[in-house]
């Protein structure tokens, strides 16, 4: 019993490594996304690789830094559509958008809907 607490701490404490690139990619992103631009070259040095290796290893998960992106973004901007105590502007500014006009054309492109359209039919 005492063998299997420790070989399921250790598959816990080294569960990142085996993790996809692109899933941690996407952790590094919904992190910091809020706290200003997020980009390649950022997200490389967290994850302690080259840019050129982080895009191979996201090119050989099928994806690319852009798409985990707009993924990212997208999913907190439903998110906090939905939270209704956070103004559109301030939920454009969280997902790092300069102002609110390039964030309601994403959420059109993500929803077909606007985020006020979106916010109103919430039940």
């Amino acid at each position: 019993a005492h063998a299997e607490q420790l070989l399921a701490a250790h598959v816990q404490a080294h569960a990142p490594a085996r993790e996809g690139i692109a899933a941690q990619v996407r952790r590094q992103l919904a992190e910091g996304i809020a706290h200003g631009p997020t980009t390649l070259k950022a997200v490389a040095q967290r994850l302690h690789l080259s840019e050129r290796s982080l895009q191979r290893r996201l090119d050989d998960e099928g994806t690319r830094f852009a798409d985990l992106v707009d993924e990212v973004r997208r999913e907190l901007a439903l998110r906090y559509v939905a939270d209704e105590r956070l103004a559109l502007g301030e939920v454009a500014y969280l997902l790092g958008f300069a102002e609110p006009s390039p964030f309601h054309r994403a959420f059109r492109r993500w929803t077909g809907t606007t985020p006020a359209a979106a916010r109103r039919a919430r039940p």
